[in-house]
């Protein structure tokens, strides 16, 4: 899959299900302590009933949102300070469940600084594939070893930066309940 990767902004627009993954450019390194493995593999997704474009075009890459995105959530946690991102709950209700906090997004442009990072840093790789989705992800998973998917390797503890990445997508959901109770305070 990572032989056939390319640039994010030229993915060709497939239309049917199947399984992407985003690779981190040669040369491009994230801050300490992730690593990528010598495939650079950062994310492998699953895209079901709205197709492997729909997921990552609207998904991914331009829907500004990262509550909608588990790679744009995990990515924008580990960039957090390089690339200044802020914060705040998905829902922009005065009352917000446990899900909005923990389905960030970023404001203040950060979304779009961290849609450009992903576009300039980032590879990908798309490939339809039309039977039963969830056993080959698991194989993916197993043999590209992704840094962001901690939940689907085989054996979680395998990932050594699982706990890392999910502390800081912890100060992110913090950030977001703060900045959430700070604006409605005013009202």
């Amino acid at each position: 899959m990572s032989q056939c990767a390319q640039d994010t902004n030229r993915i060709s627009p497939q239309t049917g299900p199947g399984y992407y993954a985003f690779f981190l450019k040669k040369g491009v390194e994230l801050p300490q302590p992730f690593e990528v493995n010598e495939i650079r593999t950062l994310y492998v997704g699953i895209a079901d009933t709205g197709g492997l474009y729909q997921r990552i075009h609207k998904n991914h890459l331009f829907s500004y949102n990262s509550s909608e995105s588990s790679f744009r959530r995990s990515i924008g946690a580990i960039l957090k300070d390089q690339l200044g991102l802020i914060a705040f709950p998905r829902s922009k209700k005065t009352e917000v469940i446990d899900k909005d906090l923990d389905q960030f997004r970023f404001i203040n442009g950060g979304e779009e600084r961290l849609t450009d990072w992903i576009l300039e840093n980032t590879r990908i790789s798309a490939i339809e594939y039309n039977q039963k989705l969830g056993l080959l992800e698991w194989e993916l998973i197993a043999s590209l070893r992704p840094i962001l998917n901690s939940n689907k390797w085989r054996n979680p503890l395998r990932n050594p930066f699982k706990w890392k990445l999910q502390e800081l997508k912890e100060i992110c959901r913090n950030e977001a309940e703060f900045n959430h109770k700070r604006k409605f305070s005013r009202i």
